[in-house]
């Protein structure tokens, strides 16, 4: 014997209006380049020579055997670092530990950053953001 037949059952499957989401990505299209814009104006970045690039130098980092790593790094800064524009030179300079690991050393690090010195001789907040903290946040004001 069978039961009784059910009723056959719509269900309805909402889906969000794709205006938002197209919304926020032109957003978010605006502002990645609305922000390469704004770094292409600061002094060192406006132009980029071919022999600097960063993809190079982390495969010789990360390709070196260890013991031959330091040097083929030193090399290629010495060599190709003058080349680099100031954002290629930030770049090197934050990836330097992770790539070299072991290899990575305060002569590097020093070299580097001359160059990245040299590269923003027009900008001095960059310098100054190279050896020193950022300002703590104010305090906020006491209840009344």
């Amino acid at each position: 014997m069978a039961g009784p037949e059910l009723p056959m059952l719509k269900t309805w499957v909402r889906f969000p209006s794709p205006a938002p989401v197209s919304g926020v990505v032109g957003v978010l299209i605006g502002l990645a380049f609305g922000t390469s814009a704004a770094l292409a104006q600061l002094p060192g970045m406006e132009e980029e020579k071919p022999n600097c690039l960063v993809s190079e130098f982390r495969a010789l980092a990360l390709s070196s055997i260890e013991t031959k790593r330091a040097e083929a790094a030193k090399g290629w800064i010495l060599g190709k670092g003058k080349d680099c524009s100031l954002d290629r030179l930030l770049i090197l300079r934050n990836n330097r530990n992770q790539w070299l690991g072991h290899a990575d050393s305060a002569e590097l690090a020093g070299e580097i950053d001359k160059l990245i010195e040299l590269a923003a001789k027009d900008a001095p907040d960059v310098v100054k953001g190279l050896y020193t903290s950022p300002e703590p946040p104010k305090p906020p004001a006491p209840a009344q």
